[in-house]
């Protein structure tokens, strides 16, 4: 299911930018509403790396 999901993928306008700022300091912080796309863009640019899931307390929904 991975791999048909990420065959499928549509660019997005901020890939490029994503590209340049990781080859400047290694490392990309994503943010942004749920279900945009964030971490099959994310998926796409990086040739290796770690996904960390940041919740804060004013995000939580009651």
């Amino acid at each position: 299911m991975l791999k048909t999901m990420l065959s499928s993928y549509l660019p997005r306008i901020t890939d490029a930018q994503m590209q340049i700022q990781l080859a400047s300091s290694g490392a990309v912080l994503i943010e942004g509403a749920k279900w945009c796309g964030k971490t099959s863009s994310a998926r796409q640019i990086a040739k290796e790396g770690c996904l960390f899931s940041l919740v804060l307390p004013f995000q939580k929904m009651a």
